[in-house]
């Protein structure tokens, strides 16, 4: 029975009006809200399942445009499956053919040739002299003038360094030219061109190279390699840290100074040890080495160190008697 709440609630509020006639008013009003509550139960108690149920089970009419969208996208997914079929064979005829043809082109352009003068060997030893230092892609300053023909200049192609004492810009100025005496341009001032200037003055041997070349960007790399073997590494040494080398003398002086560079020492009276030159003064001796320099031994440089600030420190090694 579906109503049975409706029911019995009305009879219990009938039956409460009753008590009120009566005067039993706290018993009347306590059925009366049993009675209103079980009326109230009826109307919304029911379970949303229920409405819910109610709602799938009812017959739906089909719209007509959505049998036609249906129709369009049965015809669409049809297409679609005919293409899929198709493509396969497409690509298996057109794919191999377009790869074959441009992509050896594309990839001839694309790939860099910076490292491709690594192929010519660099010789660890010319003429007794052992490599000691090596700068692998050093660009060198192009003026305007200086007409290239950047096909002509290809990586491993050996140049040559000549100084223009002559050069109303640049005293030390080291002009670069092909074997074929096709000018290039001059390396930039600074550690590479004194080096050169210092291996040349001695005879020491030097390599150089293009290491890169490109026409769009106009630019010229050479490869540059310092040879200079050490003949002191047997001999009996002393070690000395100079001192005294951080005004700007010193320390531009240090700047060009190498490894192995020959230091010479006088006896500075006013400070009471000696004073170290490699072309510049470079340093102190500290008083300790007094009596080994004054039995004048020969010195080189042994180290040169650079910290965080750019300053050069110097080691002095000194050859026992």
């Amino acid at each position: 029975m579906k109503h049975w709440k409706l029911i019995v609630g009305i009879l219990i509020v009938l039956f409460s009006l009753t008590g009120l006639a009566a005067k039993a008013t706290g018993i009347a009003l306590f059925f009366m809200a049993i009675g209103i509550a079980l009326i109230a139960w009826q109307f919304i108690g029911r379970h949303p399942a229920a409405k819910k149920k109610d709602i799938q089970i009812k017959p739906k009419a089909e719209n007509p445009k959505s049998s036609i969208s249906k129709a369009a996208n049965t015809a669409v997914a049809n297409d679609k499956e005919e293409v899929s079929k198709a493509t396969p064979v497409k690509l298996s005829e057109a794919t191999p053919v377009k790869l074959s043809v441009a992509t050896p082109a594309k990839l001839s352009e694309a790939v860099p040739e910076e490292d491709s003068w690594k192929k010519v060997s660099v010789p660890e030893v010319i003429d007794g002299e052992r490599i000691a230092y090596h700068y692998d892609y050093e660009k060198i300053y192009i003026p305007d003038g200086c007409v290239i023909d950047y096909n002509k200049v290809l990586p491993g192609e050996k140049v040559q360094l000549i100084q223009e004492p002559d050069n109303p810009y640049d005293k030390k100025a080291v002009k670069v030219v092909t074997a074929d005496g096709l000018w290039l341009g001059y390396l930039f001032k600074g550690t590479k061109q004194d080096m050169v200037h210092d291996f040349q003055n001695r005879n020491l041997p030097i390599l150089s190279m293009v290491s890169f070349s490109d026409s769009e960007s106009k630019v010229i790399k050479i490869f540059l390699g310092f040879y200079r073997t050490n003949r002191r590494a047997e001999k009996a040494t002393k070690i000395f840290k100079l001192t005294g080398n951080r005004n700007t003398d010193m320390q531009e002086a240090l700047n060009i100074c190498s490894e192995n560079d020959e230091v010479t020492y006088d006896y500075d009276y006013d400070k009471e040890k000696y004073i170290a030159s490699s072309g510049e003064e470079i340093g102190y001796f500290p008083k300790s080495a007094n009596d080994i320099l004054e039995t004048e031994p020969s010195a080189y440089i042994s180290k040169i160190e650079i910290d965080d600030d750019s300053n050069y420190t110097v080691f002095v090694a000194v050859e026992e008697n």
